[in-house]
């Protein structure tokens, strides 16, 4: 046992008191045991110590709040950072309701944004973000595609019927290899899809090297019969020298590439306007066409109700009638197209977009994948798997094998339709997998018109070649400008609407307007929900914590009372002050053996402890009922070893003649410690000796009796 004492030495009417206040620790003492008191004498027994268990005390003060279900909700409310716990918990009444609705109120607020928040971030949300951009070095130029509205000319016709073996009927079956299925279905009839199939099957029973793909190419144009004069920023270059011919279904037509040029000021347009841009002059040779009067066909129908050209503008690598929008000029007249490019950088499907680069697993394709170009391909497949040939419209590669109109007619009708009241309703494909490129660029185009050349147009014209006649510019010549409206293009991007950091930061914005929560709140409700949770489905937990809480309140109550004693006789200097207060002599003589006895009311005193004293409202009412009537009783002899053990190596009498001052009795006491083994030295007038002895007794009494254990009166 560890102790430290304070000695204090002071003098009253001659006579040397020694007073000793000591607190300890023992090893045996553990929360298991009661808290008490232990008292023992000095080396020299010549005063009595009371030690108090400090290490106790603290060890209990430290247990409280994790003995139950109800200490640690307490325990939560009063150490949580959260806003509200600890207004509830320790409010009255009507303040206790308040901020119970008004912490239940935030609460349901904060669930509700929470809810909010996170719905609208796994909804993927994205917007786009409009950039317009100026190119300060020029803008490439796209590639523009011409076709003649006249795919078949008349002298190829004459050149292959020489034979006479060429029916009007397979010639009107062969316009319609590229037409559309809705066309097809709705102003096609079956017995002159089936005529046209047989006469076409004959012809080419008897020329097995002719094929619809070859005749098309045959019988259109050739490019400088169409393409006459070509211009860029104002300088005339040779146009088939950059055109490419490519069957569409409009039949052949010439693709014009200026990036082919070898001269670099043709790749770009450096300057805005009309005069930087592309002109090119055409000639339908509607000479070339049938007219149903002086030749023994009737007119073709082309699906085209003019005369004249369609051109497309594109993007490279593009196919031109599924990449651009069409437009049309006839003859004797001039097209203006100021163009300007869109750019389109959308998100893939991984970062909550839709696009793609890449063709569905069931469609192979050597062809760069733009959506176009999906769903053809995917059309083409479709027909492939139910007829075994596809139409020539979805052959963009010309690798498969192309089906007839009237296969094709055959295998919706018996394979690919519903019939609803009589009418053929064709069922397409869903193509859901085509989706959008994830960057593209699409030319739009804003065109105006002017009909019939001038005059001096036509002399401009006659001075390239004076084999032109106004005539033949007047019915077959039409012109068409192409050109950037200014040097500047819009790109829209795709962007996520939300991010996970920008969902935290929300979150806690909330957390923290609502209800003053953080990271740290969380995992001070998480760690109160895993305690609450160990005591519900552990029953030795429940048993422990349930003896540990009857445990404590005993600790309370003992700790309570014994804090309450020390704190009486640490607050008052003087016991005959002290016994004053109970309205009676503050030392009174027993019995002849000089025993002694001191009899203190200490009910005032508790009262103004109340305040100190750390119990609750209970206990200390308990404290009070236990201390009102405290009888210290010590005998002017020698004391025993009150803690039982030891026997007294010296003797101590009262104050006098007969008995050496060294021998002198005294009394020591202890405050409550507060932190650790501590001792506080107190004046020595605690005691005071009696009055009746302050002088030497008579000689005729009798030697003090032999030392007894102090008796306390009841």
């Amino acid at each position: 046992m560890n102790s430290r004492s304070y000695r204090n030495e002071g003098f009253e009417n001659d006579d040397k008191y020694l007073v000793s206040f000591s607190s300890g620790s023992s090893g045996d003492i553990s929360p298991t045991t009661s808290a008490q008191c232990n008292l023992r004498y000095n080396g020299s027994r010549s005063h009595m110590v009371i030690e108090v268990p400090a290490a106790q005390l603290k060890r209990i003060k430290k247990a409280g709040g994790t003995v139950s279900v109800e200490r640690e909700t307490q325990h939560f409310c009063e150490t949580t950072t959260m806003h509200g716990p600890k207004r509830i918990f320790k409010g009255k009444r009507w303040a206790t309701l308040f901020w119970f609705i008004m912490v239940s109120c935030a609460l349901g607020l904060l669930i509700t944004q929470v809810v909010i928040l996170a719905s609208e971030y796994l909804s993927s949300p994205t917007v786009s973000d409009v950039s317009f951009l100026i190119n300060e070095d020029g803008m490439d130029f796209p590639l523009v595609t011409i076709c003649n509205l006249n795919p078949i000319r008349k002298s190829y016709i004459h050149e292959i019927n020489k034979t006479g073996d060429v029916h009007p009927e397979m010639i009107n079956y062969l316009m319609q290899w590229f037409t559309e299925i809705p066309t097809l279905l709705g102003s096609s009839d079956r017995q002159n899809l089936h005529e046209g199939n047989e006469d076409l099957q004959m012809y080419q029973k008897n020329h097995p090297d002719f094929s619809p793909e070859n005749f098309f190419t045959d019988a259109g144009f050739e490019c400088k019969d169409v393409l006459k004069l070509c211009s860029f920023q104002g300088e005339l270059f040779d146009c088939c020298s950059l055109a490419t011919p490519v069957l569409t279904p409009l039949g052949k037509c010439y693709t014009l590439d200026l990036s082919k040029s070898p001269k670099l000021y043709m790749h770009k347009q450096t300057e805005p306007g009309i005069q930087a841009g592309l002109g090119i002059t055409l000639d339908a040779h509607l000479e070339e066409q049938f007219d149903g009067v002086n030749d023994s066909m009737d007119a073709l129908f082309t699906n085209s109700f003019v005369d004249g050209f369609r051109y497309f503008v594109h993007p490279p690598k593009t196919v031109p009638h599924l990449a651009s929008d069409e437009f049309t000029v006839s003859p004797n007249s001039v097209a203006y197209s100021a163009i300007s490019g869109d750019r389109f950088v959308l998100l893939p499907s991984h970062q909550w977009g839709n696009c793609t680069e890449e063709y569905p697993s069931e469609i192979k394709s050597e062809l760069p994948y733009t959506s176009g170009n999906c769903l053809a391909l995917c059309k083409a497949k479709y027909f492939l798997d139910s007829c075994g040939c596809t139409p020539a419209l979805y052959n963009i590669e010309r690798k498969l094998k192309e089906c007839t109109p009237y296969e094709t007619f055959t295998c919706i009708d018996t394979k690919l339709s519903d019939h609803n009241n009589g009418k053929l309703e064709f069922i397409p494909p869903t193509c859901k997998h085509c989706a959008q490129q994830c960057n593209s660029l699409v030319f739009r185009a804003y065109n105006s018109y002017g009909s019939q050349f001038s005059s001096g147009a036509f002399n401009w014209l006659r001075s390239k070649n004076s084999n032109w006649t106004v005539g033949h510019m007047k019915a077959n010549f039409q012109m068409i400008n192409i050109f950037y409206r200014d040097m500047s293009y819009t790109e829209y991007n795709q962007v996520q609407d939300a991010s996970i950091t920008q969902l935290l930061s929300d979150i806690g914005g909330n957390m923290g307007m609502f209800l003053g929560m953080s990271v740290i709140t969380i995992t001070e409700i998480c760690l109160y929900f895993s305690k609450v949770f160990w005591i519900g489905i552990s029953k030795k937990r429940r048993n422990y914590m349930y003896s540990k809480k009857i445990n404590e309140k005993t600790y309370e109550k003992d700790v309570c009372e014994t804090v309450e004693k020390m704190k009486v006789i640490a607050s008052h200097g003087n016991l005959s002050s002290l016994a004053s207060m109970n309205g009676g002599p503050s030392i009174k003589n027993v019995d002849q053996a000089g025993n002694v006895e001191f009899r203190i009311n200490l009910k005032d005193l508790a009262d103004q402890l109340d305040s100190d004293s750390g119990c609750s409202p209970t206990e200390e009412g308990r404290s009070r009922s236990s201390i009102q009537n405290i009888f210290i009783g010590y005998s002017y002899g020698c004391l025993p070893n009150l803690t039982g053990g030891g026997s007294s190596s010296g003797r101590c009498c009262p104050p006098g003649p007969s008995c050496p001052q060294t021998n002198h009795c005294s009394a020591s006491y202890v405050s409550p410690p507060v932190s650790g083994p501590t001792s506080y030295a107190v004046p020595p007038s605690y005691v005071q000796p009696p009055q009746q002895y302050a002088q030497p007794p008579p000689a005729a009494v009798p030697p003090p009796p032999s030392p007894k254990y102090p008796t306390p009166v009841q």
